[in-house]
Parts: structure tokens; C-alpha cells; sequence
């Protein structure tokens, strides 16, 4: 994979209208955008960790053991070919041209739901992940859109096509309090925690 976010986002607007998909040897292929680690920032950067070698996925501070997770491009889950959202697609009222993603764990694991549950919003680093030509065949909750919103910044946050009934209504990847080492992360939270590099 390439990790080429700093030039990607300026780059994300002219793929989305123009309609072009990165190739190589003729199959798209996933990008990176972040990690690893993966962290969100409040007064102080918390990272995504799998607690005690999982398979919560919990806060903690980097540098640290068991924080090898990656926010990567899926292609094809509403366009084949192509790692953006569609109107309406992944979710209603879903704008078009944003990036869909899932958050791998060690290479082939991602987060999604506990356990692949669809009705536990506990975040796992043990679920499987999506195809990432198809866009399909993860567990629950493993599919999101990466928006930018009110993030500083790089950072956007990961919004549950899962636990988003629609764009105008998201739900993601969160937790509650800053400077907590341990704070269990949900997929099922408003407001979403806006993610980037560490710094």
C-alpha cells in the first residue's frame, strides 16, 4: 500500500470530477490515508489500540505495543473500480466523491462490530475485512466514509455506514473524554471523533 494522504486530499477532488480510478496492472487499488497508528486528538493525541492484544479497541497513548491499525480505501462498494461514495451511496443523503474506508488491524483484520454482532457498537480489531476491489464481504460495521466536517486540519472523522441511518443523522467511530488511556471506543457515537496521523 502507499501512504500518499498529504498529496491524496489535494488530489481526491480532481479523481471524484473527473470519474477516474487509480490502477495498478489494471486492478484499483487500496490506498492508505492514515496510520499506523491511528489517533484522535483532543488537548493530547489518543490512538487506537488493540487493548492488551485485543479484541476491544480502546484508547492509548502512542508510542505503544498493539497500535498497528491503517484506515484504507475500499473500491467498489457503490462504484466498481472506485474508492468514492455515490449519491445516496453507501447511505442516504450520502454526498458524492467521498472516500470509503474500512480500519485494518495487523494487515488482515479490521474493526467493525464485537464480534461481528450487528447489534454490538463495541469496536473489535478481530473482524474480517472487506474485499478492497468489491467493497464487500466484511463484517458488520467494517464499512466507512471518511468526511472532514468540522476537523482541524487533516483529520476527518469515520462515519458507520452500519449505524448511520442516513448522512443528515451519522453515527461513527468515537469515544468520550480526553486524556484516557483505556477509554473504550464505540461505532455507534455522535459526535464522531475527528482521526489523523500521529503527530
Amino acid at each position: 500500500m502507499v501512504h500518499l494522504w498529504r498529496r491524496w486530499r489535494a488530489v481526491a477532488v480532481i479523481f471524484a470530477a473527473v470519474g477516474l480510478t487509480l490502477f495498478t496492472s489494471g486492478v484499483a487499488q487500496a490506498y492508505t490515508i492514515y496510520g499506523p497508528p491511528v489517533c484522535g486528538f483532543t488537548s493530547n493525541p489518543e490512538c487506537l489500540n488493540a487493548w492488551n492484544g485485543g479484541p476491544y479497541v480502546k484508547t492509548y497513548t502512542t508510542p505503544a505495543s498493539h497500535e498497528d491499525f491503517v484506515v484504507e480505501t475500499i473500491n467498489g462498494r457503490c462504484v466498481s473500480g472506485s474508492p468514492y461514495t455515490t449519491n445516496n451511496c453507501p447511505i442516504s443523503g450520502t454526498p458524492a466523491g467521498l472516500l470509503i474506508v474500512q480500519v485494518t488491524y495487523g494487515g488482515n483484520q479490521c474493526v467493525g462490530d464485537l464480534n461481528g454482532e450487528p447489534g454490538d457498537a463495541v469496536a473489535s480489531a478481530f473482524d474480517g475485512c472487506n474485499s478492497t476491489t468489491t467493497g464487500y464481504g466484511g463484517a458488520y460495521g467494517t464499512v466507512f466514509i471518511l468526511y472532514a466536517g468540522s476537523c482541524p486540519g487533516n483529520d476527518q472523522a469515520l462515519i458507520s455506514s452500519h449505524w448511520s441511518s442516513s448522512f443528515g443523522n451519522f453515527y461513527g467511530l468515537a469515544w468520550s473524554g480526553p486524556n484516557r488511556n483505556g477509554a473504550q471506543i464505540y461505532l455507534n457515537v455522535q459526535p464522531v471523533t475527528c482521526l489523523g496521523d500521529a503527530p
